[in-house]
């Protein structure tokens, strides 16, 4: 999938770095869902929060300085993927 957007946030004076990917996804939403779930365990994130529904699915988790929060939507038969990488 091509990214349709894709930024970087670094606030005026501060040491943060957020990075942000979107994109739309020929996968389902469940699908999706499986594939960050299982990232977000292979690689030591702690879930803190998640919603996971038929066309909506959100995970949020932590690992030492570093947040990632993962959002999949199904809106009008598309999948849209957005990934937000926060460094502290």
């Amino acid at each position: 999938a091509a990214a349709a957007q894709s930024y970087r946030f670094i606030p005026a004076y501060s040491l943060e770095n957020q990075y942000t990917l979107e994109y739309v996804s020929s996968l389902s939403v469940a699908e999706n869902a499986a594939i960050f779930k299982n990232y977000l365990k292979a690689a030591g994130f702690k879930t803190s929060s998640s919603v996971e529904k038929a066309d909506e699915v959100f995970y949020y988790g932590t690992k030492d300085n570093t947040d990632l929060s993962i959002v999949i939507v199904k809106r009008d038969d598309a999948v849209k993927v957005t990934a937000s990488y926060l460094v502290r």
